[in-house]
This record gives C-alpha cells, structure tokens and sequence, in this order.
C-alpha cells in the first residue's frame, strides 16, 4: 500500500511539475501542463501554450495519449488558432474521467500550421 501511495504521489510530482515541450519548428512551446477538474467536475489536462516563432500562428493542434500505468487507456486533444507573436493561450484537454482514469499522458503530437 505505501508503495503504491508513494509512486503515485511521485507520479503526481512529475505530471503538475514543469513540463515543456516544442514543435519540430520551434514556432510554438507548451509549459506546466498537468491534471486539472474542469468545472464540470471532469477532469482535463491544462497548461500554457505560447507562440514563440516571430510572426503569427494560424492554428495549433496538440495531442496526448492518456496512460494508466504505462498503457494506453484513452486520448485527447486541444486546439488554438490565431496567435499572435509571443501570445499565450490557456490551453485544456477534456477527457472521459468517469470512464477512464489516467495516472499520466505524454504529449504525442505538436502540430503548427501557417496556411
């Protein structure tokens, strides 16, 4: 029991902690992403989303795989359109958390486009 307490409590640590990640481009980088309850009551993942490229950026697409000790249990999205140079947005990702219970995700995939 205490060993399954603790490494879901360092788990925990690792997802709400800083995570960054950037897309293949450099145009955009993601920051504190982790677990939230939505209003709803579901649950979400959040973080920030910041355009970092010098110009604008027509929409962004993240995905994630959501994990339940290592193993795939469901996925996610979130999307952002229109930002500006150096402009944030908030971004969340619902999911199913009355199906499934996700201990973690992994970013899978940072989509930018231009067009």
């Amino acid at each position: 029991m205490m060993k399954t307490v603790l490494k879901a409590t360092l788990i925990t640590a690792l997802i709400t902690g800083p995570v960054l990640a950037a897309d293949g481009t450099g145009k955009v980088q993601l920051s504190d992403l982790h677990f939230a309850t939505a209003a709803n009551g579901l649950q979400q993942i959040e973080g920030t989303g910041t355009n970092v490229s010098g110009g604008p950026v027509k929409t962004v697409i993240v995905k994630f795989n959501l994990l339940q000790n290592g193993a795939v249990i469901g996925n996610t999205a979130a999307m952002a359109e229109n930002l500006e140079p150096g402009q944030q947005w908030k971004l969340q990702a619902p999911h199913d958390s009355i199906t499934n219970k996700p201990d973690s995700f992994k970013v899978t995939e940072l989509t930018v486009f231009n067009n």
